[in-house]
């Protein structure tokens, strides 16, 4: 694969939406990050987070696209595949298991809440867990699947 999409999903804090867009957008590698999504943004992540997270976004040329569900996002960019970052259970992999594809887009999605996703939300991809770790924030989730992928 050559590009990622970053989704940030149900994200209520302004703190955890500005800091997952900044570390998506701080990555510097070969593997292109093409878009950063935010779906199911609430409180005041949307009064606030949005606003700052627009304008990094901008002041860097960078796509930050806003969307209501999870099932549009995959709907409007088509990944090639798409994996939910989730809590280690046994209906995860190991992120480190990921086979590698050199065609498409990579859509990573992340929980930007301390729950996880829902039932519909979990059936629209592949579950996988970043190793050794039982709690990650959505920016922590970000950079170490970026970095094990």
């Amino acid at each position: 694969m050559s590009e990622i999409i970053f989704v940030l999903n149900n994200v209520a804090s302004p703190q955890r939406l500005v800091d997952s867009v900044k570390t998506a957008y701080s990555i510097e590698s070969k593997i292109h990050v093409k878009a950063f999504i935010i779906t199911k943004v609430s409180g005041m992540a949307a009064q606030t987070g949005l606003p700052e997270a627009s304008k990094y976004a901008y002041k860097l040329g960078r796509p930050l696209i806003i969307l209501p569900t999870l099932k549009d996002a995959i709907e409007l960019l088509s990944p090639a595949k798409t994996i939910l970052i989730t809590k280690r259970s046994s209906n995860s992999r190991s992120l480190e298991d990921l086979e590698p594809t050199t065609e498409g887009v990579l859509m990573i999605v992340v929980s930007g809440s301390d729950g996880e996703f829902s039932k519909s939300e979990l059936a629209l991809g592949e579950h996988y867990h970043v190793p050794a770790f039982t709690y990650l924030t959505p920016s922590a989730s970000i950079a170490l699947s970026y970095y094990i992928v």
